[in-house]
């Protein structure tokens, strides 16, 4: 299984297709920041997949992380918009950098944590209990949000300088941006 930029590990799958015959599940891209190769899974919920067949009943296959096109996590979740969502509650990806994985949920707005992920194209805004989904910035390549205190200086009280959030790449540690 190759992951772009990161490289391959040995493991059960390349594609859901490997897993049909095993599981019926799809298929769990290995993490890169750890030695385990690629599993098949039974479809649920934070199981990789490419399509909403391969998951349980009830979920459904979505994006929960994508830089450039190349690097993403697609795994099974509760939901794929805010209308999945019961009523006051948000769809969001909620992604363990760390971890190589996460899973589209209904959460409460507001209601993620600095340093926390969130979708800088959707609801990330709505997701964070900043308000902020703050752009991080990798390496001139990609970017992601991570709910931070700002994105301009103007978010800052005073005359407060909104220093950047990061990703380390050796650590996939990941950081939102504070006012300082």
């Amino acid at each position: 299984y190759v992951v772009p930029f990161l490289g391959g590990q040995c493991g059960e799958c390349n594609e859901d297709a490997d897993c049909a015959d095993t599981t019926g599940g799809g298929c769990t891209p290995p993490n890169p920041f750890e030695t385990s190769g690629s599993v098949c899974n039974m479809g649920e919920v934070g199981g990789g997949c490419e399509s909403t067949d391969v998951c349980q009943d009830g979920l459904s296959c979505g994006n929960v992380l994508d830089l450039l096109g190349l690097i993403q996590i697609n795994t099974c979740g509760e939901c794929a918009t805010d209308a999945d969502c019961d009523m006051g509650l948000i769809c969001a990806p909620v992604v363990s950098v760390m971890d190589f994985s996460g899973v589209n949920t209904c959460i409460e707005p507001n209601s993620l944590a600095q340093d926390s992920f969130c979708n800088l194209e959707g609801n990330g805004n709505d997701a964070c209990m900043s308000g902020i989904c703050s752009t991080i910035d990798i390496m001139g390549l990609a970017q992601i949000g991570a709910c931070g205190a700002c994105n301009t200086d103007a978010d800052c009280p005073g005359n407060g300088t909104c220093a950047p959030g990061a990703f380390d790449l050796d650590t996939a540690a990941l950081s939102g941006s504070t006012c300082q």
